[in-house]
């Protein structure tokens, strides 16, 4: 319901625009019909512009939140692969340390870092 919110409220204002244009086409020709000619013509030229113009606020905020919803996401995303990054860093001093205490053989410390790489290479 509340997914891609931005989207909604765009494609609400496209759906009122039209709805604003339709009606206000209606009602001039209603005004025309009742011989209020001049006021008929006035609404059919200037409704549908006013529905179109009360419409772009709302539009407008709906690009603004779809907006505001990507930098969110690439944010979120920057931020990850920073702590992921970090992460990395910390597990090859780790493993340095084990390797200078003995703990490692040669091998294992460089299949451990090789592994490590890897995973940078993912991300």
């Amino acid at each position: 319901m509340f997914d891609n919110i931005g989207g909604k409220i765009k494609g609400l204002a496209s759906f009122l625009t039209w709805i604003g244009i339709i009606a206000s086409v209606i009602t001039g020709i209603i005004f025309i019909a009742d011989d209020a000619g001049g006021m008929g013509f006035l609404i059919i030229i200037l409704g549908p512009l006013a529905s179109w113009l009360s419409s772009l606020l709302l539009y407008g905020f709906g690009e603004l939140i779809e907006n505001t919803s990507i930098i969110a996401q690439n944010t979120s995303k920057k931020k990850s692969g920073a702590n992921n990054s970090t992460a990395q860093s910390q597990r090859a001093k780790e493993l340095k340390k084990l390797f200078s205490q003995g703990q490692l053989t040669e091998e294992e410390y460089r299949e451990a870092l090789e592994n490590l790489a890897l995973l940078a290479e993912e991300d």
